[in-house]
């Protein structure tokens, strides 16, 4: 009984530190209700297996009893990403980010599909996709270059980044080996070189292509929960698909002018692309 109540606190404290980290009220966690949370009652544990998973059928997440702690983040990605297909294709089964592609022209407009094809195209021009699937032809099948596999470890990554910012540290939530562990680790095996997460330089793109990912999200109050859903746009997925969301970072002086502007004086957050000139900017006010 005193596991299992230090396991329910831990993943209550991981799951507010989520939520403030994304900035979403904790309620919408669960998906408008539909999330379950288990804890080592859903595997079958064995050689090899997962430390944690999750099960779109039954909208839950597991985590293994002796080894979930530092999973959890990864894991509500995966629910996040199938919560989406959900929405948008009523495909209960199947991942988002497994389904669009990056050039892909949507007939609806919605800016949370955007948000997913840009992460997918933003991960796509990185050395990441490389690394995985180096692993994968060790392993002998697809997994770790999957598309909602390396979204869900670019998640955690993200997540890390997010909270460190704050001056919060959650293992529980999200635990991973950095690249200089991991090449230690895997000194003498195939293995080193191929770091399964961003690298710190891969990550400036992809931190803005999941901030983009979170601004297109938007949530309120439904039947006691709040319902997370995309915001609407106007007629610009084509254009959006022909260009490339552009990092802070990387903006040029008068852009990072006419953000900051923006940002003092209407309170409004403006992302730049490079790509279409029809688009010079995304706002939301």
């Amino acid at each position: 009984n005193e596991t299992r109540q230090e396991d329910l606190n831990k993943a209550y404290d991981a799951l507010i530190d989520l939520a403030n980290a994304l900035n979403l009220p904790p309620k919408s966690l669960s998906l408008n209700g539909s999330l379950g949370l288990a804890f080592g009652s859903r595997g079958k544990g064995g050689k090899n297996a997962p430390l944690a998973h999750y099960e779109p059928a039954n909208v839950v997440i597991n985590l293994t009893k002796n080894k979930g702690a530092g999973s959890l983040g990864h894991e509500f990605f995966h629910a996040l990403d199938n919560y989406f297909s959900r929405k948008i294709f009523a495909t209960n089964s199947r991942m988002l980010t497994e389904q669009i592609k990056n050039n892909e022209i949507f007939e609806e407009e919605d800016a949370a599909l955007v948000g997913f094809q840009m992460l997918k195209k933003t991960l796509s021009n990185t050395e990441l996709v490389k690394r995985s699937e180096n692993l994968d032809r060790m392993k002998g099948k697809k997994y770790w270059s999957t598309d909602s596999e390396i979204s869900a470890r670019a998640f955690e990554f993200y997540l890390k980044e997010k909270l460190s910012a704050r001056g919060i540290k959650n293992d529980f939530l999200v635990n991973i080996r950095s690249e200089e562990s991991w090449n230690e680790v895997a000194e003498k095996s195939a293995a080193k070189n191929y770091y399964p997460y961003p690298t710190k330089s891969e990550m400036e793109d992809i931190k803005a292509a999941f901030d983009f990912l979170f601004d297109s999200i938007r949530f309120h109050d439904h039947d006691k929960n709040y319902e997370l859903y995309s915001a609407a746009t106007e007629n610009i997925t084509e254009k959006f698909s022909e260009s490339n969301l552009i990092a802070d970072e990387k903006l040029t002086e008068e852009q990072k002018f006419l953000q900051n502007f923006s940002r003092e004086i209407f309170e409004s957050e403006v992302k730049f692309f490079a790509g279409s000139e029809e688009i010079h900017g995304r706002y939301d006010y």
